[in-house]
């Protein structure tokens, strides 16, 4: 499994980059949330959701990349 990680991490394939980069993403904004000012209560249930969006996108991303990765 490390070395399948490596090589994934090692080809650099903008699947695996944009992956990460939105499962980080959604993963920072999910926990930011209850500390978001009250003027933004009106958007936090669609931020809720964005952002799991997001996070399950990258999730799902890196799945595939981590088996190209063991594949190759």
């Amino acid at each position: 499994m490390i070395t399948t990680l490596r090589t994934m991490l090692a080809q650099k394939t903008a699947l695996t980059k944009w992956s990460l980069h939105g499962l980080n993403a959604g993963i920072t904004v999910l926990t930011l949330i209850p500390f978001a000012p009250a003027s933004l209560e009106q958007w936090r249930m669609p931020l809720v959701w964005g952002s799991s969006l997001v996070s399950v996108a990258g999730a799902a991303g890196v799945m595939v990349a981590y088996r190209r990765a063991k594949q190759a």
